[in-house]
């Protein structure tokens, strides 16, 4: 659950794990590595998580990056602050709903769903669409 890769940081160049969100030398907050919606809040990748354990993620993560705490700071700190935050809102929006889930795990295996455009919305075959908000109902 997380990347293992060492980078560089951007403000004092010292050390810092791609996984982790603040640097442990100058504490700058690092910009995203493109890590997937389940390693951005630290889960496993599987379907079935558990919806308190993703909003625990989620809140822990949002109390650290908020774009609040940044006002005072950089304007890169500020500017990483918001795409982190836009990310971790991303993330918990489409883990927390089983449907969004579903194709997303699909697409990180690279298995296009037929019905669905690149956003993963469903956008043909009416039967389909009537059945899957039956289920989610």
């Amino acid at each position: 659950m997380g990347n293992a890769s060492l980078e560089v940081c951007w403000s004092c160049q010292g050390p810092v794990y791609a996984s982790k969100i603040f640097c442990p030398v100058c504490r700058a907050i690092q910009p995203l590595g493109g890590q997937s919606h389940f390693e951005l809040l630290d889960l496993f990748q599987k379907f079935d998580i558990s919806l308190v354990e993703l909003e625990r993620q989620y809140q822990g993560l949002m109390a650290m990056v908020h774009p609040d705490k940044f006002a005072i700071k950089s304007s890169k700190e500020r500017l990483i602050s918001q795409q982190r935050s836009l990310a971790y809102n991303e993330a918990y929006t489409v883990l927390k709903s089983p449907v969004q889930r579903a194709l997303y795990l699909l697409k990180l295996e690279r298995i296009v769903f037929p019905q669905s455009d690149d956003d993963g919305e469903i956008t043909s075959d009416p039967e389909l669409l009537l059945e899957i908000m039956e289920l989610r109902e």
